[in-house]
């Protein structure tokens, strides 16, 4: 139901943020959404959700942007809302090898339980705590095409590639939905084309 078209021009497209905890994933849909960072900014209890309009390809589409807790007791929530996501976003901090190393398990979930036709994208957080870090970008991009998706790096604090991520995982949903319904019209034509010819009586 989240991807859907509303009216003539809108469209909805869910995407959900998951990940370890304190990573950075509410911080980056606050940057994003409201162009804002705030250092205490409290973590998602659960489910939470923001709602962004962009235009992608000349057309409306509403972003609903799920914001995932990290904690382990919400894993199961977070891994039942992949069925129904078409884009999934799964953060880790460059600062914090444990949550690098977490992405195994989240990788694996997405594999086992997204739909058909989703699009994911693992971000590198927090690149703007240049000292502090401990992943590199090529362990980024190495797990990233291990499990064949997409990969950037962010900063949620200095809004380094926030749009970028959000926008790029929007255009490539975009795009599997217009080549999904140019097949479906392809298979139509050739459907009604069988039925006529097979209707001819002589």
């Amino acid at each position: 139901m989240e991807n859907k078209k509303t009216n003539q021009e809108e469209i909805q497209f869910k995407m959900l943020l998951i990940g370890e905890q304190a990573v950075g994933k509410s911080s980056l849909i606050n940057q994003y959404v409201e162009g804002k960072f705030e250092l205490n900014l409290l973590c998602a209890a659960g489910l939470d959700l923001k709602k962004k309009m962009i235009t992608v390809n000349n057309k409306q589409v509403k972003l609903m942007i799920y914001d995932s807790a990290g904690h382990e007791r919400y894993r199961g929530l977070a891994k039942n809302q992949l069925h129904t996501t078409k884009g999934i976003l799964i953060v880790y901090d460059v600062t914090e090898r444990s949550s690098f190393d977490a992405l195994t398990f989240w990788l694996k979930s997405y594999k086992e339980n997204a739909e058909s036709g989703s699009v994911c994208l693992v971000i590198g957080n927090k690149i703007d705590l240049k000292d502090k870090r401990v992943v590199s970008t090529e362990e980024g991009k190495n797990i990233a095409q291990q499990y064949g998706v997409h990969f950037i790096e962010t900063s949620a604090k200095d809004a380094i590639n926030v749009e970028e991520a959000f926008l790029n995982v929007a255009k490539e949903i975009m795009d599997k939905e217009n080549e999904n319904n140019n097949k479906k019209n392809v298979n139509k034509r050739k459907e009604n084309k069988e039925n006529n010819a097979c209707c001819i009586f002589f």
